[in-house]
């Protein structure tokens, strides 16, 4: 079983991925449970029995087609920028997201 926490980055998603890790693994057990960010990874584990909590920001098909449960979160481009901003400042800016915001 695979539990999938999707949403763009600087949007609460790690928020939300630590609350489904919390819920699933007092639900299933700990030594059931395994904690990824690797979609590959998650998907392997799955069919060997474990139940995975993937959390992973880009979309993968594979992940999406193969995951039981996704949840996702949303935000203001303009809170995202901002968050960005605060985080990372201004000089240590990574290209992209430079780029992203640009783009909005």
């Amino acid at each position: 079983m695979i539990f999938t926490i999707a949403g763009i980055k600087r949007s609460g998603s790690t928020a939300q991925f630590n609350m489904i890790r919390l819920i699933v693994t007092h639900y299933f057990g700990k030594d059931n449970v395994v904690i990824t960010g690797s979609p590959d990874e998650a998907i392997e584990l799955s069919n060997k029995g474990f139940v995975v909590v993937c959390k992973y920001h880009p979309f993968h098909k594979r992940l999406f087609v193969l995951s039981d449960y996704i949840f996702t979160t949303t935000r203001n481009m303009d809170e995202i920028k901002e968050s960005m901003l605060r985080f990372y400042g201004v000089d240590n800016m990574p290209k992209r997201n430079i780029l992203l915001m640009k783009k909005h």
